[in-house]
């Protein structure tokens, strides 16, 4: 099988996965670090989670990334399995 996500969104997948509690501006920390930082690392990291809630529900996969709180920076994120609340 051909692998759909990107290395960025498995490490999105991955942070999401590990810290259930974290927002985007927390993930867009872990996962650039140290290293150099993109203009707007929240902004890439929730077009990110944009693209992989596109590709879950292209190729018809039972999870999506969704979002708590107020404000596109400051919610939390975490994996919902489809047709569970």
């Amino acid at each position: 099988m051909i692998d759909i996500f990107s290395p960025l969104e498995h490490d999105v997948i991955r942070y999401v996965k590990i810290n259930k509690t974290s927002n985007i501006t927390q993930l867009a920390d872990m996962i650039y670090g140290a290293s150099e930082q993109p203009v707007s690392p929240g902004s890439v990291i929730a077009s990110t989670i944009n693209r992989i809630n596109r590709k879950c529900k292209k190729h018809n996969l039972n999870w999506s990334i969704e979002g708590e709180g107020s404000g596109r920076l400051g919610k939390i994120v975490k994996i919902k399995k489809k047709g569970i609340k």
